[in-house]
């Protein structure tokens, strides 16, 4: 079965379905949104530490940011 395919299901067993499937992919899209604005976050940070001279300050905020892409690929 396919995540859209509620074929032979009752129709109340078909609308739980589908409200749970839109929650979740409402939830998920919430979520990229989030980690987005956190990824374009880092990368600022990692820039202004390397601009300033901070090679410890800018390699901690890229292993954030590859925490955050982590988190990312994981949704």
């Amino acid at each position: 079965m396919q995540d859209t395919d509620i074929d032979g299901l009752e129709p109340k067993d078909a609308a739980e379905y589908v409200l749970a499937f839109a929650t979740t992919l409402k939830r998920t899209e919430a979520d990229l949104a989030r980690v987005a604005e956190e990824i374009a976050t880092w990368t600022r940070r990692v820039a202004l530490a390397a601009g300033k001279g901070e090679a410890t300050l800018a390699e901690q905020a890229r292993a954030k940011l590859a925490e955050i892409e982590a988190k990312k690929a994981a949704l």
